[in-house]
């Protein structure tokens, strides 16, 4: 079969369903946007499926994409050639939503669409075995492919390392003009700015900032922005001084502009990271990031030990002194690496394979059936406390009950 390699297969049929469930600003729906717009980019028509209204500050993006069909008005749409499901946790609502997109793919006399997921919290995720054609699971990283391969053992189903893409176009180091205009709003006279950006749930941030957060107010010379953190913590750290709380970002030129003005991006989350984007695009903006690192939860952002201005630290103290000195900025050997592992151009090129192995063609998509060979035994048996076949059997347990 001959078939054009550098964008949409000739064989299959057009258009793709981005399928996702996130009322929020969170990744799941940044996910399901950033794949909108590659899969646009090699010639596929895009029509967004919300299981949940998308978050009125994002809204507007997703229509430049492409259109925002409700799962009621599937039924009078024709069938794409695959649906792309962007999730996390499968609570009550996102499997009726689910059920209903598998009942919407098996038409009489018609081929169902191929399902790509992403995966973004390697969870086990075996409700979706009741989808009728092929089916390619997305992982966001090494290591959350290996906890997805323990959490779903055994897994029957072709999985790939799919990150999450960067615009390394728009993240960029700032010109020192955009430095000092970043710094003159952000940071205020203070010597060092430290920034957290993030998600207000409680799992997604740590106790640890609160200790940061009275070092640097004793000391009067540094500053903390804090964006997006959960009420507890805003709530223990609002009265401290230098110290500003900022409820959430929606404006990538905004967010461009803290990473411009932090002198270190401070990142340390109970549940860890599946990916890190925070982490990528401040790297991409020249500014230094320290990780606290997580090997018994999440932790994909193991892959970037190693880099200039990355710091993967080890236990709570190494963190917080990495936090209040690192000034080493990432340099131009980081900005590559982190390009050709997540830059627009490498991500789409796996965007193509992916639709060409979905409509039957041989395919280069690298597959990760062994965790053990992705991280090392010695982080698989750490992992492994946490992620296996029993406590995912727990947790989709305790999701069923929400």
């Amino acid at each position: 079969m001959s078939e054009r390699r550098d964008g949409w297969p000739t064989s299959t049929r057009p258009g793709v369903w981005v399928a996702f469930a996130d009322r929020t600003l969170g990744g799941v729906g940044r996910s399901a946007l950033s794949a909108g717009r590659l899969w646009k980019s090699i010639g596929a028509p895009v029509s967004f499926v919300p299981f949940l209204p998308i978050h009125s500050e994002r809204r507007r993006l997703f229509e430049a994409v492409g259109s925002i069909l409700t799962i009621s008005e599937l039924g009078d749409q024709s069938l794409p050639g695959l649906v792309h499901f962007h999730h996390g946790a499968f609570t009550p609502s996102v499997n009726g939503s689910f059920g209903e997109l598998v009942a919407t793919s098996m038409r009489p006399g018609h081929a169902p669409p191929a399902l790509i997921t992403k995966n973004v919290f390697a969870v086990r995720d075996r409700i979706l075995d009741e989808w009728p054609g092929r089916r390619l699971v997305g992982l966001p990283g090494r290591w959350a492919s290996a906890q997805y391969h323990l959490a779903a053992w055994p897994v029957r189903v072709p999985t790939a390392v799919v990150p999450n893409v960067q615009d390394a176009a728009f993240f960029r180091e700032p010109t020192v003009r955009e430095r000092d205009a970043a710094r003159a709003k952000w940071n205020r006279g203070a010597g060092r700015l430290v920034v957290r950006v993030g998600s207000p749930i409680a799992d997604k941030w740590s106790g640890a900032y609160l200790p940061l957060a009275r070092r640097i107010a004793r000391e009067d010379a540094d500053a903390l922005v804090l964006v997006g953190p959960p009420p507890e913590i805003a709530a223990s750290v609002g009265a401290l001084g230098r110290v500003n709380v900022v409820d959430h970002i929606s404006d990538d030129d905004v967010l461009r502009e803290l990473y411009w003005a932090a002198d270190v991006v401070a990142l340390d989350a109970r549940r860890g990271e599946t990916f890190g984007n925070v982490i990528v695009e401040s790297l991409l903006c020249g500014t230094p990031v320290v990780y606290r690192a997580r090997p018994f939860r999440d932790n994909t952002p193991w892959e970037l030990r190693g880099l200039s201005g990355f710091i993967y630290a080890e236990d709570d103290r190494a963190w917080l002194a990495s936090v209040l000195t690192h000034q080493t900025p990432p340099d131009d050997r980081t900005r590559e690496t982190v390009v050709a592992m997540y830059g627009w151009d490498a991500v789409r090129s796996l965007y193509i394979e992916i639709a060409h192995r979905a409509s039957g063609c041989e395919s280069s998509v690298p597959e990760f059936r062994s965790a053990s060979a992705a991280i090392g035994w010695r982080n698989t048996s750490m992992s492994m406390l946490r992620h296996n076949a029993m406590a995912a059997f727990i947790k989709a347990r305790r999701n069923a009950a929400r």
